[in-house]
């Protein structure tokens, strides 16, 4: 291949031009670059060599033609990780593809490049996925062999692999997913089966987090907080030894706002990793998370799982939860009309044992009432304890009388107005 001439020479058999090009004139000159370096990449007019790639498909290059001229660089990582290839300045009257090979043997065989994508933007492009001392040959390549283009780019990372940092949660535990603006890791990409994600494409930053079931039955995964519209998709594995793969993940939800998810039934002490993916990467995704205890209770209606010094508001609760029943089958919260009533049911569950007061909040309007009992196993034969002084009429929160729980011990909290509609707040706090 060496004996190859490196210039392009133009022959002419009567009406019939065409060119040929030296397979290895490219391939010869390729450049060194090094981790957060600034690179120019400023071909010049002229067709670029038919042997490397421009028919890409995807995002990257779709036209099937020549192109414009092209250049190899060679970049060796330092460390093991995410590097993410950024486009630096706007490529204008022109569209700039990046592809890469792994590994240097092969650097002149034209074939087995992977696409990256095309660029004209100030923004990620993509990333790769590397080793300490694994060489990588990224391809610049110009679409257009009649329009002069440049382009500034640079490597940056390395970002740790999701799954080399994987955060240890509890059940109840707020959690929050956020990510910055660099693309994710190409090994999680956010084309997944099973209804998680309806995009293709590499996507945003993914994390994983740990859980170990501290009972058994069944456990909700929920969405408590989402900004600005960004999709994630949630995913968990129970093969925990394989947590880097990525053909063994179970969809739990996909959402930009506050949703109920998959309920995943554990043994105690039973492990698992989940896997958040943001959708996109050009605007940071902000999203908070938990998982929710629930006995193997078939519930005949919503009830949601609240915790230690959380502040809940029937007409903000997510999911709000109504029950229109008959005025006399609650126990404490029987009083107020014949023509039944409004409540809300909350499960909670004392973290350690102690004593715990209620600060409570009735409508100013009218007054209201809210109870607790062990949480039952026929959710129609309820029959509340009254929490202290419950009914009042208050336009703030009020303490109510401290109650002693033991540890663990799953309750059913019912707060209600005598009206078939209410409004009203309350905490559970640790009474010291």
């Amino acid at each position: 291949m060496n004996n190859i001439y490196s210039l392009i020479k133009t022959l002419t058999f009567c009406c019939l031009s065409f060119s040929i090009y030296a397979q290895n004139e490219i391939c010869e000159s390729f450049i060194d670059i090094n981790l957060d370096q600034e690179v120019l990449f400023s071909p010049g007019l002229g067709e670029g060599s038919p042997f490397y790639p421009n028919n890409f498909s995807g995002s990257c290059i779709i036209q099937n033609t020549i192109g414009g001229k092209e250049q190899i660089y060679r970049f060796t990582a330092p460390q093991t990780g995410i590097y993410n290839i950024q486009a630096l300045s706007t490529a204008s009257n022109n569209t700039i593809s990046y592809s890469y090979k792994l590994g240097d043997e092969n650097i002149c065989d034209t074939s087995d490049w992977n696409c990256l994508g095309q660029q004209t933007l100030i923004r990620s492009i993509s990333s790769v996925n590397l080793y300490e001392g694994q060489i990588l040959l990224l391809l610049v390549n110009a679409r257009l062999a009649d329009q002069a283009v440049s382009q500034t780019f640079k490597i940056v990372g390395p970002r740790p692999f999701a799954c080399q940092t994987i955060t240890p949660i509890e059940v109840g535990q707020i959690n929050t997913f956020q990510t910055d603006t660099l693309v994710g890791a190409r090994n999680f990409a956010n084309d997944f089966q099973n209804g998680c994600y309806f995009l293709d494409g590499i996507g945003g930053q993914e994390k994983m987090y740990l859980f170990t079931a501290p009972y058994s039955g069944n456990y909700r995964f929920r969405t408590t907080f989402a900004l600005n519209g960004n999709f994630a998709g949630y995913f968990y594995t129970t093969d925990i030894a394989n947590v880097c793969a990525t053909d063994q993940w179970n969809c739990l939800l996909n959402t930009n706002s506050f949703a109920n998810g998959a309920i995943i039934n554990l043994e105690a002490n039973e492990s698992i990793v989940i896997l958040a993916n943001a959708e996109r990467f050009e605007t940071a995704t902000n999203q908070s998370f938990t998982l929710e205890y629930h006995s193997n209770i078939s519930l005949p209606f919503e009830i949601e799982t609240i915790y230690l010094d959380q502040l809940v508001s029937s007409s903000a609760s997510v999911p709000s939860t109504i029950y229109n029943g008959n005025a006399s089958d609650i126990g404490c919260l029987m009083s107020g009309g014949s023509n039944g009533f409004s409540a809300a049911f909350y499960r909670f569950t004392p973290p350690t044992s102690g004593y715990y007061i209620l600060n409570f909040q009735a409508p100013l309007s009218s007054s209201a009432a809210i109870g607790y009992m062990p949480f039952p196993e026929d959710l129609n034969d309820i029959s509340l304890m009254c929490w202290g002084n419950s009914q009042t009429s208050s336009g703030s929160l009020l303490p109510l009388d401290p109650i002693y729980f033991e540890g663990g011990q799953e309750l059913l909290i019912g707060a209600k107005s005598n009206a078939l509609s209410h409004n009203f707040q309350f905490t559970i706090s640790s009474h010291i």
